[in-house]
């Protein structure tokens, strides 16, 4: 199937890398053809805390905080373990600004900026996920060069001398169809939902709660290594710590909160503190799924229940509680009663943890700060108390194929893939080792928009 000169960029995937790749290509000039296998396209992104990592912004200056580029590379390649591809971490740092100011362009509204893991200081900005993913949709859909396909599966890559020129799908009468491509983005996410690709890449994870989204079973990346695709960061997935424990009494959909950042704490089910709370969720979970039964029980009070962000889902503290997540009590004695603790252990856990905060610090698990060195402890004294019973979620593989700076894919034997790109979550080498919060969001728009423009500029 040889490549016409009026053929499309194919897309795969109708997430926020997609559309975004979607737009840039149609930008400059190219056809898109968009397939997604959902019937209502979204994916991971629209799962997602709904934080994207920027810094040097107007909104972190208008709430008095000092950010910078150097800062941001530094606690991306600190919170990666040193072990994040510097060049892609060099490209989200050149890029991002440009990108928050592209999804203003495009509609989105950023409601605030937020402390989150492994960040140094406040650079998470917030959006209402939904929202903003139905404007980057309709900014690619207005394009007349852009088609959606929904309900359609990818089921192969077509070659001709080493070369992607096309895709065969699957649409859902069963009808498989070859469609020839001037080049394919590979936007298809991770693969969170399928125990194949988690028992074969990351089998210490097998007991974490699968969310993220529904389609995410690692289609793409199992396309592309069928090509010869390297892979990269698979070995370092790590479970989401903050996601709602299959418990009695919790609302069968699990959310995802985080009151650690706040000032909160987290015990196991002996009432014990664990961790040092102020590193990031990802590295939290992993040690979350070793305690008994998986279980860590966030415990916090009234001044973290009144830093609630409506609309957002890891702080909005409020709506959990409303929506049944939440335990909460006058006293931690009766909260450790309804929350099935011992209360004279969580009772001695939390005096224990304030007479650290009022003197040397905190003595068990070295914490200092809220996050990365930043902010100060507060006491956990304000009535009422609150607690949440936690466990470790998949909501995201951050690992998957590997990508040179214009999002093309690597070959396993050496040079790339020709006409094979990548974007968003099944991107490796990034991450590195862990996650700094809000970069997946950012990394989504930013590589991309870098894969849309690569793919658009393939030659024929």
């Amino acid at each position: 199937m040889a490549k016409s000169s009026d053929a499309p960029v194919v897309v795969l995937g109708g997430g926020l890398a997609g559309y975004s790749a979607a737009i840039e290509a149609a930008e400059r000039g190219a056809r898109v053809l968009l397939i997604d296998k959902a019937a209502e396209p979204g994916g991971s992104t629209l799962r997602s805390g709904g934080s994207f990592a920027f810094a040097g912004t107007d909104l972190q200056a208008a709430n008095g905080i000092e950010d910078s580029d150097d800062l941001l590379r530094r606690d991306l390649l600190r919170g990666g373990g040193e072990q994040s591809d510097p060049q892609l971490v060099d490209l989200y740092v050149r890029r991002q600004l440009a990108a928050y100011h592209w999804l203003k362009r495009c509609g989105v509204d950023f409601d605030g900026v937020s402390l989150s893991g492994n960040q140094s200081v406040p650079r998470s900005h917030g959006v209402d996920i939904g929202r903003s993913h139905a404007l980057i949709r309709a900014a690619a859909t207005a394009h007349h060069s852009v088609t959606e396909l929904l309900a359609t599966t990818t089921e192969a890559l077509t070659q001709e001398n080493g070369r992607i020129v096309g895709v065969v799908t699957r649409d859902s009468d069963g009808t498989a169809t070859e469609r020839p491509a001037r080049a394919v983005v590979l936007a298809t996410g991770g693969f969170a939902r399928s125990r194949r690709a988690i028992s074969t890449f990351a089998p210490q994870l097998s007991n974490a709660r699968r969310m993220g989204g529904e389609h995410n079973t690692g289609d793409g990346m199992y396309l592309a290594m069928s090509v010869g695709a390297d892979l990269a960061d698979v070995g370092t997935i790590k479970a989401t710590f903050g996601v709602t424990a299959d418990v009695p009494g919790m609302p069968p959909n699990p959310t995802l909160l985080n009151a650690l950042y706040r000032g909160g704490i987290v015990v196991n089910s002996r009432a014990e503190r664990f961790v040092d709370e102020s590193i990031s969720y990802k590295l939290i979970g992993g040690v979350c799924l070793q305690q008994p039964g998986g279980l860590g029980v966030q415990i916090f009070d009234e001044q973290v229940m009144e830093q609630t962000i409506p609309g957002k889902l890891v702080n909005n503290y409020r709506g959990a509680l409303e929506q049944g997540y939440l335990l909460q009590a006058d006293s931690i004695r009766k909260l450790a009663v309804a929350a099935g603790l011992d209360p004279v252990a969580l009772a001695a856990t939390v005096d224990g943890y304030n007479d650290a905060v009022r003197s040397t610090g905190d003595t068990d698990f070295g914490r200092t700060h809220l996050s990365s060195g930043y902010g100060e402890l507060p006491l956990i004294n304000q009535a009422p108390y609150y607690a949440y019973p936690t466990t470790a979620g998949l909501t995201s593989t951050y690992g998957g194929l590997r990508v040179d700076v214009e999002m093309r894919v690597a070959h396993v034997l050496g040079g790339t893939v020709p006409g094979l790109y990548a974007a968003g979550e099944i991107v490796g080498g990034f991450h590195g080792n862990a996650y700094m919060s809000g970069s997946s969001l950012g990394k989504s728009v930013i590589f991309g928009r870098a894969a849309g423009r690569g793919a658009a500029d393939t030659p024929m």
